[in-house]
């Protein structure tokens, strides 16, 4: 079985992954951001995309502007979906996607891993695919 997926460049060489339905808009000039106070990890600024404040992941910690790539995902109950937007180097370019391309966990950067649920191997490497839900969703609750 194959699916479709859009692979994303970041600023360090690395590359990700969403799906097909996922990618709903690329930013060529990248919107002023706004910093948000007091926000950890990868979203700590936000850019008015269609009027709504969307939360912006800097998947590298090495931000030099360029390219945004707006992302919808399911937020889990709300009628519509919801979005964020990923810092990417270059245009996103569509692949299918084989399950014999699997890759494992263990093969994801460990700074990636708290934001991807699976991952594929194409000629370059592992591609990791991004859990949107985990990157701009709420945190998950901490145990006790």
């Amino acid at each position: 079985m194959s699916a479709a997926a859009w692979v994303l460049s970041l600023d360090d060489g690395q590359r990700v992954a969403v799906g097909e339905a996922e990618l709903v808009h690329l930013l060529g000039e990248a919107p002023r951001e706004l910093p948000v106070p007091l926000l950890e990890g990868p979203c700590a600024s936000l850019v008015l995309w269609e009027g709504r404040p969307t939360p912006v992941a800097d998947l590298t910690g090495a931000a030099r502007g360029g390219l945004i790539a707006v992302v919808a995902y399911d937020a889990g109950g709300l009628q519509e979906a919801a979005h964020g937007a990923i810092r990417v180097a270059s245009v996103p370019a569509r692949r299918e996607v084989e399950d014999a391309q699997a890759a494992g966990a263990d093969e994801v950067p460990p700074r990636l891993r708290p934001h991807v649920h699976a991952a594929f191997r194409d000629a370059e490497g592992v591609v990791p695919i991004l859990d949107l839900q985990a990157l701009f969703g709420p945190p998950a609750p901490r145990d006790a």
